[in-house]
């Protein structure tokens, strides 16, 4: 089902660079789905309700998109791992 994998893949929000590592899966419904490991590794906050994110730079400043529409990130889910969706 997984037919490529990109290592350390830019993906960028708000003009700033967060590395991922990304599997092309054959979904038509999400862009992106991120593991409970990038989750953890850019210790991000997602709020649904209020609809914002935030994510910790590698420099350690805190980046936060209150746009309502996640910029960079459209149609995004987190899962516990990937493995689940292989």
């Amino acid at each position: 089902m997984v037919d490529k994998v990109c290592k350390n893949y830019p993906l960028m929000v708000k003009g700033i660079c967060f590395s991922a590592n990304f599997m092309l899966l054959p979904f038509d419904e999400f862009n992106v789905i991120l593991g409970m490991d990038w989750l953890t590794r850019y210790d991000v906050v997602l709020n649904c309700k209020q609809i914002y994110i935030l994510l910790k730079c590698e420099n350690d400043e805190l980046l936060c998109d209150e746009s309502g529409k996640l910029d960079g990130l459209p149609n995004v889910i987190s899962a516990i791992t990937e493995q689940k969706y292989v």
